[in-house]
């Protein structure tokens, strides 16, 4: 790009009438030195490319969103037919050099702090607009169905890396009996970013996930729905369950 000084005045003390920039470099413009002042001065150019502008995340470590804050290890149970989800939130806590663009999640983790009898699995879901609020869209990718009959970190791929920037996503959690308990989130912090429509559930922590029916049984299989567009969401009575992700590239 090439900027110019209109009719009158210079680029600089110099006198140029313009300046070349190269990609990735910025300018400043303030007001100039010349005795008039006629003269636009332009600070020095700044390379973008040195800075990241998309997550310092990096592969191999697991992290959890944003907007929410620790674990809750006395967890709740996850109802049998129902999935739980909450927004999670994606952003730059410390950009590295090699940041920037896209990222790619490779796997999810969650925790069972009281065995079940079946399995359980997670998913992320796209952030889409209804009704003028935040809700999950669009299936990005799942997890396989692991046992939750022991107390264990469970963690395993996505059936596809699921490429996302920076911003809101979804994580959904469901398992196949009514006994098991995930840690969660030990504060609801998803709230600030989809609105609630009752004061009182903020308050007491309540309402802060979604949840919607699911066909999984202690014998039936779960497929995660490809989109949730109509789907009717219901508020949960506890605080959504705590799903980490993991990293499988990093621009």
């Amino acid at each position: 790009m090439t900027a110019a000084a209109d009719a009158g005045h210079t680029i600089g003390n110099n006198g140029a009438s313009s300046i070349t920039l190269s990609p990735g470099q910025s300018v400043g413009i303030a007001a100039g030195s010349g005795a008039t002042p006629t003269n636009w001065d332009l600070g020095p150019g700044q390379n973008n490319a040195l800075f990241a502008s998309g997550p310092g995340y990096v592969t191999g470590q697991w992290y959890y969103g944003s907007n929410f804050q620790g674990v809750n290890v006395a967890g709740a149970v996850l109802t049998t037919g129902t999935a739980f989800c909450s927004p999670e939130w994606l952003l730059t806590p410390q950009p590295s050099l090699s940041g920037g663009g896209s990222m790619t999640i490779g796997s999810l983790a969650y925790r069972i702090a009281t065995v079940g009898t079946t399995t359980g699995t997670a998913a992320l879901y796209s952030d889409g607009i209804t009704g003028g609020i935040h809700r999950p869209l669009t299936l990005l990718g799942y997890t396989a169905q692991a046992a939750n009959t022991s107390l264990a970190t469970v963690s395993g791929p996505l059936n596809a890396g699921v490429s996302v920037t920076e911003g809101l996503i979804w994580e959904c959690g469901t398992q196949g009996d009514s006994t098991g308990k995930w840690s969660l989130q030990s504060i609801g912090y998803n709230v600030p970013y989809v609105g609630n429509t009752s004061n009182s559930a903020i308050f007491t922590n309540t309402g802060s996930a979604l949840t919607f029916a699911v066909t999984y049984g202690a014998t039936a299989a779960l497929t995660w729905p490809a989109s949730l567009s109509g789907t009717t969401f219901s508020e949960a009575s506890n605080i959504a369950p705590l799903i980490l992700f993991q990293l499988s590239s990093v621009p």
